[in-house]
């Protein structure tokens, strides 16, 4: 029954980094409700979900552009169709740099059908920069709650 519930329903995950710190300590576990659950999810912007890289390494990040959408970052912001998105980090702005072969300065890039653009909280952060779009095929679940440290406990 164990295994059923890890692969279908719901699976516990330890953050390993720091790329979605404040959100998410390098301690802290979370919890993951499965693609199983989510059928017929529909990602929100800002949904933290892990996912399969490329490389087939599960990663823990922000859902930050959609299928359709452009999305470039300029002067440490994030601009979605040429809006800038408004992500706080306690009550500070995250900066997000110009890294990696999808991060470039000045360049814009349009999302393919069926996939997003992902990025972490925390300073280079390797994310969608690198490795480019996530395929929806690839979001493993949606992360809803940190449940160890005990005083670091909440629903996400």
């Amino acid at each position: 029954m164990g295994g059923f519930i890890k692969s279908n329903i719901v699976q516990a995950f330890k953050m390993s980094s720091n790329s979605m710190v404040p959100t998410l300590l390098k301690s802290d576990r979370i919890l993951v409700k499965k693609k199983y659950l989510l059928r017929n999810w529909f990602p929100k912007r800002y949904d933290i979900v892990v996912f399969k890289t490329p490389h087939k390494k599960e990663f823990i990040k922000r859902i930050m552009g959609f299928p359709g959408e452009t999305i470039e970052i300029k002067e440490g912001a994030v601009l979605v169709n040429s809006t800038k998105l408004n992500l706080l980090k306690k009550k500070k702005k995250i900066i997000y740099e110009n890294i990696g072969d999808y991060g470039e300065k000045g360049k814009s890039y349009k999302i393919p059908v069926g996939f997003y653009y992902i990025l972490g909280d925390g300073d280079k952060s390797v994310d969608s920069r690198f490795f480019g779009f996530i395929s929806k095929s690839d979001i493993v679940g949606r992360a809803y709650k940190i449940y160890f440290p005990f005083n670091r406990a909440r629903k996400l």
